[in-house]
């Protein structure tokens, strides 16, 4: 695996990924909060600076589980 990486700002309320999609990355939150959904749209989680999310379906090779 390659380090590739990216500084990407999102606006409110902008999904960044969708339960189902092929993983694409790992994020890291420098700033803000992301809210992690189930793909019925119940809300699991809410995270924020200095977490990192998306690592599992990486580690894992499978596809997204949660909407983020």
């Amino acid at each position: 695996m390659t380090l590739n990486q990216k500084n990407i700002t999102w606006k409110p309320h902008q999904v960044i990924y969708f339960a189902g999609d092929e993983p694409d990355g790992v994020y890291l939150i420098k700033e803000g909060t992301i809210e992690l959904y189930t793909p019925e749209g119940l809300k699991l989680n809410e995270i924020s600076d200095k977490e990192i999310f998306g690592e599992s379906s990486i580690i894992l090779g499978k596809k997204r589980t949660v909407t983020a």
